[in-house]
């Protein structure tokens, strides 16, 4: 018996090491790292030895990015020539359109040459959008995907100052949003502002700003000049434009006078001209009139910046000549902030007369 137990022993003792030695030839295969070829999206990187870090970034749908492939195995790059084919789970374009060819050198740390080559991406609208990519030669590769956000960018929102004064520096907060009014933080392009209305004489006040915006947000600073209600901003000139923005302008404000600190006389020929930062406040030149035959001058009110504002002041008005019979019906109270007078000259001077206007209320 002990012989028979002995001989039996001693044979699965030679067996034992042929069985571990497959399990373990087995084992080793599973463990292995493998070829593949990665994606490697804005946000993260690929460093040799180390592999991945970073995260992948939220992207704006319209707004092209750049993705980068390259042939990896584990956290090393590996050499590959390869034609490498890419697609996308959601309908986007890409630049190169594939496939593409890949050739990357690893022969050491020291003297290797990593290539991965890049493609960019212009996603259509708003998901996860996973990129897969692939080789059509040679086989051996394992292929590579990769999910990134996207926002569909909508709208800019603006948030404004309760009270606007003319001359006042202000900063409002505008916001790039979706369509459902959250805030597309990956946008962090350029866009300038103006008002359409906010103006001289309710014109477009042409470029006021232009700002980069950093998670979604910007802070665009806004100075107007006109005096009126209805006043409105708009954001224009994006960059880089999704081509998916349909609302881009602010709801509409007052924007209040200053007070009476000027006169401005207006003669025949003359308007005014509101709203302006320089200049004299009124546009064109006095028509030239005949001695004795009376003619109309208005006098207006006016802040810094030529807004006609209310007064009840009286207004003295007197000319460089009155002679020969000549009249102004002067002084003259004002009614909503203007005084009109009427002016007749009779004796012909060399050259023109000047007009001048005072009061004591300014």
């Amino acid at each position: 018996m002990p012989n028979k137990y002995g001989f039996l022993w001693l044979k699965y003792v030679k067996v034992f090491p042929f069985i571990l030695g497959l399990l373990l030839a087995v084992s080793n295969t599973g463990w292995a790292a493998t070829n593949e070829l990665a994606i490697i999206a804005p946000g993260e990187t690929f460093t040799h030895g180390s592999g991945f870090s970073g995260s992948a970034e939220d992207q704006v749908a319209g707004i092209s990015f750049n993705l980068k492939i390259a042939s990896i195995n584990g956290n090393n790059y590996v050499s590959t020539n390869a034609n490498v084919t890419y697609t996308a789970s959601t309908t986007a374009s890409f630049n190169p359109t594939g496939p593409q060819y890949l050739n990357q050198t690893n022969s050491g740390i020291s003297n290797s040459s990593y290539s991965p080559f890049v493609t960019t991406l212009t996603p259509g609208a708003t998901g996860n959008y996973t990129v897969y990519t692939g080789t059509d030669s040679p086989t051996g590769f394992n292929p590579g995907q990769k999910t990134i956000h996207v926002f569909r960018m909508t709208q800019f929102t603006f948030t404004l100052p309760g009270t606007w004064n003319v001359g006042g520096v202000y900063y409002v907060t505008v916001t790039a949003q979706d369509n459902m009014g959250a805030t597309v933080l990956p946008f962090d392009g350029t866009v300038s502002f103006r008002s359409p209305n906010g103006g001289v004489d309710g014109a477009s006040t042409g470029l006021l700003d232009t700002v980069s915006f950093t998670n979604g947000v910007a802070y665009p600073r806004i100075q107007l000049y006109y005096n009126s209600s209805g006043i409105y901003l708009e954001a224009y000139n994006c960059s880089p434009d999704p081509g998916t923005i349909t609302t881009s302008t602010s709801g509409t404000f007052t924007v209040n006078a200053g007070s009476a600190t000027k006169l401005i006389i207006l003669g025949p020929g003359q308007t005014p001209r509101e709203g302006a930062a320089s200049g004299e406040g009124r546009y064109g030149t006095v028509a030239q009139q005949t001695a004795g035959v009376p003619f109309s001058v208005s006098v207006y009110a006016t802040d810094d910046y030529w807004n006609r504002v209310s007064s009840s002041a009286s207004v003295n008005l007197s000319a460089t000549d009155l002679g020969g019979g000549g009249s102004i019906n002067s002084p003259q109270s004002m009614s909503s902030g203007v005084a009109q007078f009427n002016v007749d000259l009779r004796r012909v001077l060399a050259g023109s007369q000047t007009l001048t206007a005072t009061s004591g209320g300014f």
